[in-house]
């Protein structure tokens, strides 16, 4: 059997990554890593061990590089954005001859975890991305042509919209960039006015509440060995309390050139597997990017239903070589939407793993 580590199993790209081949799974040994038991994606694997937080990065390292060891996995896959850079060093090490981490170069991946570095690579390769600050002077010079609202993101190891701020005024502006550590940017799209982003209502404040998106574009594309682009895609996501819950497919020729353009920069500084761009139209029409991540994402498996098996293109690329056939002209008429599932978990096969440290089917 092919045996795949997936690190962050119990995230949304890990039991994504288990979901797209669910059809095929006779022919995969799952073995996942999870900071916690609690978690059902631990139990679709084979095996799942617990494994130190990524922020001790020596000691999560040291727990991923004895697995690679013992379990031999041929194929490693990272679960989240935290993964990523950490990933990319183990692979560029040399030390695992005989496994494959589906991760970027370490200078691909750097360009993803800083935020700044992000837009700086795009505006040095002539690639539409949002405008981005690190200092109170450049974001006012953003300010200057944009007006309000900006939004603010963390500069570096930023994920799942964790810690984003919509900035309404120069006050809001100063306190973002005196806390430190996040990148100021453009909105890009339509924006409404700044005191439409007030959560704050007569009868108080709510006690959960998120503003919709109905106009992220995502687009996805894999790239091989030698630098070789392997296909790209795109979709229009809708947004709901953060999460991404309907998916359209966008066969737009000027949305996919540029998805293409950020994938062959990349490929150029050794960036190798999945590369996940998020962006929106501007006001000319034009995609214009503001999130660069280098993994599969929590769309995966909608993207799997509307026909693009991500996932299967590359493990069948890797494993088998087969480069994928990727249609370029999706239905009209099909869009994907994503529901949430149960799953029961028994009390004591979680309290065996987490007192073991590891569980095996």
């Amino acid at each position: 059997m092919k045996k795949i580590l997936i690190t962050s199993v119990g995230s949304n790209v890990g039991g994504n990554f288990q979901l797209c081949l669910a059809h095929r799974r006779d022919e995969f040994y799952f073995i996942g890593t999870n900071l916690l038991a609690e978690t059902a994606f631990n139990f679709m694997c084979d095996e799942a061990h617990l494994v130190p937080p990524v922020a001790d990065e020596g000691a999560f390292v040291d727990a991923h590089a004895r697995l690679v060891d013992e379990c031999k996995p041929a194929l490693v896959v990272a679960g989240r954005d935290q993964d990523v850079s950490i990933l990319s060093k183990m692979r560029a090490s040399g030390s695992f001859p005989d496994t494959e981490f589906l991760v970027p170069s370490i200078e691909s991946a750097g360009i993803s975890n800083d935020k700044y570095l992000s837009y700086k690579f795009a505006e040095a390769n002539g690639l539409p991305f949002a405008r981005s600050a690190k200092t109170f002077v450049q974001a006012q010079a953003i300010v200057a042509e944009t007006g309000y609202p900006l939004i603010a993101k963390p500069r570096m190891n930023g994920h799942a919209s964790k810690d984003v701020f919509i900035v309404r005024s120069e006050e809001e502006l100063r306190a973002a960039v005196e806390a430190g550590g996040f990148v100021i940017q453009e909105m890009v799209g339509h924006k409404n006015e700044p005191e439409d982003y007030n959560p704050v209502s007569e009868c108080g404040v709510p006690l959960f509440y998120s503003y919709a998106i109905s106009d992220q574009i995502s687009g996805q594309a894999l790239i091989g060995y030698d630098s070789k682009v392997l296909y790209q895609i795109a979709s229009m996501n809708y947004y709901s309390f953060g999460r991404s819950q309907k998916y359209v497919p966008i066969g737009d020729t000027k949305v996919l050139d540029i998805i293409r353009g950020y994938a062959e920069a990349l490929a150029k500084l050794g960036h190798f597997g999945p590369l996940n761009l998020q962006g929106k139209l501007d006001k000319n029409g034009d995609l214009v990017i503001y999130e660069i991540n280098m993994r599969f994402t929590g769309a995966t498996q909608g993207r799997t239903v509307l026909g693009w098996t991500e996932v299967e293109y590359a493990v069948d690329y890797i494993f088998d070589g087969i480069s994928p056939n990727v249609s370029f002209d999706p239905v009209d008429t099909t869009f994907a939407v994503r529901e949430p599932f149960a799953y029961a978990l028994d009390t004591q096969t979680v309290g065996a793993m987490r007192e073991r440290g590891y569980w095996k089917r």
